[in-house]
């Protein structure tokens, strides 16, 4: 129930924004099987690109799209059920995990070496 109306303020926001994408998203959410719907529309994507990508369109890593198996796998558990997702998210899990055990962002760490 507090998703539903969550994603329905969302709905409101994103309409008084002008954002028609932001608009689907959240109604995608209240409507019956809205989540299957971006599931696999958001597998077919990936699929059809050979590639999925982020919140801004930029290409995060790429997929094998020449296996028709996979292909059924993306469309209907969607592009997070793809091997280089796991793939992809367990090397992400790895470096934050790595990150944390020395004192947190190398970033922040190599400029605090510096100064």
């Amino acid at each position: 129930m507090a998703q539903t109306a969550t994603n329905l303020i969302g709905a409101g926001v994103n309409t008084l924004q002008g954002n028609g994408e932001g608009i689907a998203k959240n109604l995608l959410g209240v409507v019956p099987g809205g989540s299957q719907i971006k599931k696999t529309v958001g597998g077919t994507e990936a699929m059809l690109n050979g590639e999925v990508k982020d919140n801004k369109g930029n290409a995060k890593y790429s997929v094998d799209n020449s296996d028709p198996l996979k292909w059924a796998q993306a469309m209907v558990f969607g592009k997070n059920a793809l091997s280089e997702s796991q793939k992809y998210n367990e090397a992400s899990t790895e470096e934050k995990k790595s990150n944390s055990h020395h004192g947190g962002n190398f970033e922040k760490r190599q400029f605090e070496r510096r100064n």
